[in-house]
Parts: structure tokens; sequence; C-alpha cells
């Protein structure tokens, strides 16, 4: 046990309160041989203040604490006058190192029970104080946002932008490659990610630039002219949120231009391997995702892996599949869907003015027969006259007079909607560049058309396509 006396003092407390360091060490020494112990060693901080916590004599002191030591200090206030929370957080370092506080004037010994209470009171005074900081830099940020300042770093704000020196917020340098990635319209994210990194130009945070960064840039409203502060931390109180005043860095028009489609900058998509991401959906309409079954670390070089589309649990939000039943993946052989796909697709282009084909081709809702069930309920009947017939359950002339009475009421029945024919163009050359196309290629056609597949135990069906000719 080494009984070490910490000392400081500064000029003002040297001259106005006579906390002089041979006082200190005077009592600190008393308090030693009054405790019985030995050989003290004494740290003094001459002349700095206690709201430093660069004090070289401190420092040592700390660094050299060891398990079972006594701290002796004259008063608290020569550990720290930063504050309660300095004070904590030197007095918990002396607690983790194992060692025991004493400050003579405020009767302290972290030994006792008071000791340890009066510990207590001075963390809660340090919470408090913690609290009152923060409502008081919190008032301040508001207040300079209601001033057109933007009251944090300029790290924190939206790549293009930055903090001024009268902290108002103006074009930072990287504006101009916030432009260029609005002027690549609607291409994938990855596309775009490559273009940049093509172009030898650095990301927000000095490495790469990746699809997050992109499309972070490419959802965020430049064309507002302002930064909606708090509209992070209060996401549903807009009445709160301030508006400070920021630059225009593009227009509305081209901003909207550059919104992609999800689809388009699936997460998962891979068109050299999986062509129907983002336009294939499972028989519960979850999108499937791609993945070559059995890949991973584990997998032995001669393991048989094949491609397929599966439906995930965490995509579809649910443990079992309402489609299938299944808990785990539903899995679907990539090359025999994509495959299904082309079939599937050619068909509709080579026929497009096939009435089966154009509620789906052009968007017009399918024709529908009011009549239907009227009809399919005198044809029942006439089925069942013919049989009591051949079964001689009725006779002749009765069969005849009744027959001819369905007969009249069924021609009274209009008949059912001829589709209007909506003549589109000849697309036998698009049907046979579904047909031949690589994955790649095919990809691009699906995104180009907007074409939404769906899969179930039938195969593949066409769900909808851009329309044509309307």
């Amino acid at each position: 046990m080494t009984p070490r006396i910490y000392l400081r003092v500064s000029t003002a407390d040297q001259a106005e309160r006579g906390f002089s360091l041979d006082a200190q060490r005077e009592k600190a020494l008393a308090w030693c041989r009054y405790e019985g112990l030995e050989g003290a060693r004494l740290y003094p901080d001459a002349g700095l203040s206690g709201r430093r916590d660069d004090r070289p004599a401190l420092t040592q002191l700390l660094r050299e604490l060891q398990t079972g030591d006594v701290v002796i200090v004259y008063a608290l206030s020569r550990l720290g006058r930063g504050g309660a929370i300095q004070l904590l957080s030197i007095i918990g370092q002396i607690r983790d190192a194992g060692a025991r506080l004493v400050s003579l004037t405020e009767h302290i010994d972290t030994e006792t029970s008071a000791g340890r209470l009066m510990l207590t009171i001075l963390a809660a005074l340090a919470e408090l104080e913690v609290e009152q900081t923060r409502e008081r830099t919190e008032a301040g940020r508001l207040e300079a946002a209601r001033q057109g300042i933007y009251p944090h770093a300029s790290d924190s704000l939206p790549t293009g932008w930055m903090r001024g020196d009268d902290g108002r917020i103006v074009e930072s340098p990287d504006a101009d490659v916030v432009r260029m990635i609005f002027a690549q319209g609607r291409a994938p994210y990855n596309a775009t990610a490559e273009f940049l990194n093509a172009q030898g130009l650095t990301g927000p945070r000095g490495g790469r630039w990746q699809v997050p960064q992109v499309r972070r840039i490419v959802q965020y409203p430049y064309w507002q002219g302002y930064l909606a502060y708090r509209q992070t931390v209060l996401p549903d109180q807009p009445a709160s949120w301030i508006r400070i005043p920021a630059p225009v860095l593009v227009t509305q028009e081209v901003w909207q231009a550059a919104q992609r489609d999800a689809r388009t900058n699936h997460a998962h998509k891979r068109p050299d391997k999986f062509p129907l991401t983002g336009h294939l959906l499972c028989t519960c309409g979850t999108p499937l995702q791609g993945r070559d079954q059995g890949a991973g670390p584990a997998v032995k070089p001669t393991h048989n892996r094949r491609r397929a589309y599966t439906c995930y649990p965490r995509v579809r939000g649910t443990d079992i599949c309402p489609g299938n039943g299944r808990s785990t993946r539903n899995w679907y052989t990539a090359e025999d869907i994509a495959d299904q796909a082309r079939i599937v697709l050619a068909t509709y282009l080579s026929d497009p003015n096939d009435p089966a084909h154009l509620h789906v081709l052009t968007g017009q809702p399918p024709v529908t027969d009011p009549h239907a069930e009227e009809r399919a309920d005198v044809d029942r009947r006439l089925t069942a006259l013919t049989r009591m017939q051949l079964d001689r359950a009725i006779e002749y002339s009765d069969y005849l007079a009744l027959r001819a009475e369905l007969t009249a009421q069924r021609y009274a029945i209009p008949a059912a909607s001829t589709p209007i024919r909506s003549d589109l163009p000849d697309l036998s050359d698009l049907a046979e560049a579904v047909r031949t196309s690589s994955n790649e290629a095919l990809a691009d056609l699906l995104d180009i058309l907007d074409v939404m597949l769906q899969i179930d135990e039938n195969g593949v069906t066409l769900r909808s396509i851009r329309p044509f000719g309307m």
C-alpha cells in the first residue's frame, strides 16, 4: 500500500485562498502519520488550472496507481474543477485501479459508507450537469438553425453541400459530382458507381464509389433549396422541422428523371446469372431472389452447384410461405425458369392482337361477359333434358316442347362482347429477340418492357407488361 499525495495550486488559489502546495502537503502528511502510513509519494501540479485534463503530475499518479494504494488530496477541488463529470471521471480511474480516495476537507473516504454516499451524490450532480448542458446546446443549435445557420460540421451534410465561413450552407467541391450522378438518368446504381470510379473520382469518404452512396445522393431532394433540420430525429413531426436555406444543385425535373425503378437497382441483381431478378414473383407474391445453390466457403469445389431462384423468409416477412407452406426456401432452377419466361413473353409478342393477349399488352381491362352465368345455366338445363330423353324419362313430345323453349331462351341472351382489336404493330422481331437473347440482354428487355412474371405449379405466367400502342 503506497500513499500517493496529489497537490495542485493555481496562481489565483495560492494568492487568494491560501491553498499553497506546502499547506496541502503538511495536511496530507499529517493524515498519513495519523493512519500509520509511510513512504508517501508527492505529485505536485503547480500553477495549473483544475479544468485541464492534461496535468503531468496527475497523469503520472494515475499511471502508477496499484491495487490497495491510497490517493490523498486536500480537497476534491484539487483533483478537478471542470465540473462533476470531469471529477467523477478521475475518481472512476482511481476506483478502477483498485485504489482508495481520501479528501481531507470534505472528509470523504471511499472505504466508508459515508464516502460512497458522497460519490453517489456527485454522480447525480454529474448527470444533472449533462442534461443541462445538452439542453443548452440543443437550444443554441435550434436558434442557429432558425437564423439559417447549420449548427453542425460539414461532414454531416449531404454530399455536394458544406458549411461556409458564416455557418450557412454553400456548394462544396463535390457539387459537380452530384450533378454528374443525376446526369446518368435512370442507369442502375452499380453502373453509375462504376462510371464514377472509372473517372478516378473518390467517394464521399475518400474511397471508391459504392451503390449505397449513389442511391443516397439520387434520392436526396437537392431541388428543394433547403435542408430540413431535425427531420432525421423527428421523422413523424414535420411541424418541428426547421428549413435551413441550401443551394439548389439540380432542378426538380432532373431529379425526377433520375429516380430509378427499384427492380432496375435490385440489391441482388446479377443479370449474367439471374436475369429475372426483380421481375419474378413467387406464388405468394414475394419477389424471388437468385443464388448459387450450394455456394459457400464450406462447399467442396467438386460440389454440384446450380443456380436457382428462391423465396426467402426475410424478404416475404413470414416464416411460412403462403404459397407452398414451406418454412425455408423454395428453389426454382434458374435456367429452366428463364427459358419458360422467354417462351411466355415471346408467345404474347408473336401474336399481340390475340384477344387473350390484348388486355395484358394494351393495359385494357379484360372483357367480361355479364350474361355468362345465365347462358351456362341454360346450357346445363339443355344437357339435363337430353339425358332425360336418352333415359326415356320424358315423353318425346314433351322433350321437343321443352327443348324449343330452352333454345329460344338461349338465343334471347345477348351474345358475349367481342374484344376491341388494338391493331398493335408487328412485334415478331421483338419476340425473336426475346427467344434468342442472352441473360444480360433478357434482363435489359425486361427492364425496358417493365415485365412482371409469376410462377406457380403450372409454371411461369405473364402478370403485366408496359402497355403497347395505348
